[in-house]
């Protein structure tokens, strides 16, 4: 599996990649690890992939689109997140050798990022058991609809990351125009 930043093709994008969380990965035996204390996770995390990165310019992200780093720390949130293809995610989750009950596909802010989540989700819907999340970006929300369709889609839970609590926080580090304004979120 090769890191996020590691790859050039633009072929390795989601919806056909997408990054999990090196504990996902260990756990579906996609990555060599183990887990201490015999803990087995119970949520696959996923994240969408584009060679653009994400348009967001967040000051504690690892995926901040204008951040530049020498390549040793290309990581989301300190740890690997290895990108892997959807096709082999699911057969290794529908070999069910692990304790997964939901899955949660998360967004980063990327113009494509709304319509491939909604594919990653229909795809781990018809081919899982997994109940499923959906991490949304609030500026790709046009409005009510989009909501209702990753339901439809089968998204039970929806998250939005609450990372500045306050709007002097959030302007701060997250930005403050537009729409990533703290208005908007």
């Amino acid at each position: 599996m090769a890191s996020r930043m590691a790859h050039s093709e633009p072929s390795m994008e989601s919806p056909d990649y997408v990054q999990t969380s090196l504990a996902s990965a260990i756990t579906l035996g996609m990555a060599r690890g183990r887990f201490s204390r015999n803990v087995r996770l119970g949520a696959l995390n996923l994240l969408l992939t584009y060679q653009r990165g994400c348009a967001a310019r967040c000051a504690y992200c690892g995926l901040a689109g204008d951040r530049r780093t020498d390549g040793a720390d290309d990581t989301f949130i300190r740890v690997q997140w290895p990108t892997c293809r959807l096709d082999d995610l699911i057969a290794r989750v529908r070999l069910g050798n692990h304790a997964l009950e939901r899955a949660c596909v998360a967004m980063v802010t990327h113009p494509r990022a709304l319509a491939d989540s909604l594919t990653v989700l229909r795809r781990l819907r018809a081919e899982t058991s997994l109940l499923l999340s959906a991490l949304v970006a609030p500026p790709l929300l046009r409005g009510p609809l989009d909501i209702v369709r990753l339901r439809e889609t089968g998204a039970d839970m929806l998250g939005v990351a609450v990372d500045a609590a306050t709007e002097a926080l959030f302007r701060a580090h997250r930005g403050g125009a537009g729409l990533m304004s703290w208005n908007h979120y």
